[in-house]
């Protein structure tokens, strides 16, 4: 488990909700990067979906 993705996951949350949205995007990307090295799938998904 990455503790910095799922913090950036976190943080990607609380900017879109803050209306926040280019910041969230990026935040969730820095994510999903960090979990596609570790080849997590199910968290991947999660970090795109927040993306979509």
């Amino acid at each position: 488990m990455t503790p910095q993705a799922n913090d950036l996951i976190k943080q990607g949350i609380s900017q879109y909700q803050a209306r926040e949205f280019e910041a969230a995007l990026e935040s969730w990307g820095q994510a999903l990067s960090l979990y596609r090295e570790i080849d997590d799938k199910r968290r991947s998904g999660a970090a795109l979906g927040n993306m979509g």
